[in-house]
């Protein structure tokens, strides 16, 4: 399955469940989740734009900083002893600081 998928779907289930901190997560008024994921989560560009829009709506927008530099995803590779796919480093690199859009609420 496609990393940047399983990001999208576990944003989605902290609609309900809370996002990552355990909190209900509740979205900004105007926000529509349907219209949002229709409107183009079919590629990684629609996924990347739609995972700024719910953390935006719902957990505070994601703004220079929130993600991990290179030099820590460098050495967390090495840690691991191989790269990270591309769509987990990329989302890594745009949220990885974020545990209210990172870690998990169970």
């Amino acid at each position: 399955m496609n990393v940047v998928v399983t990001v999208v779907r576990l944003l989605i289930a902290g609609v309900g469940g809370g996002v990552a901190t355990g909190r209900v997560c509740f979205v900004e008024p105007g926000f529509d989740l349907d219209r949002a994921l229709a409107g183009g989560v079919g590629d990684a560009d629609g996924a990347w734009r739609f995972i700024r829009q719910f953390a935006d709506s719902c957990a505070g927008p994601i703004v220079a900083g929130d993600g991990c530099d290179d030099d820590e995803l460098r050495s967390s590779e090495a840690r691991l002893g191989f790269p990270l796919p591309a769509s987990l480093r990329q989302a890594y690199a745009l949220m990885g600081r974020r545990d209210d859009l990172t870690r998990s609420a169970r």
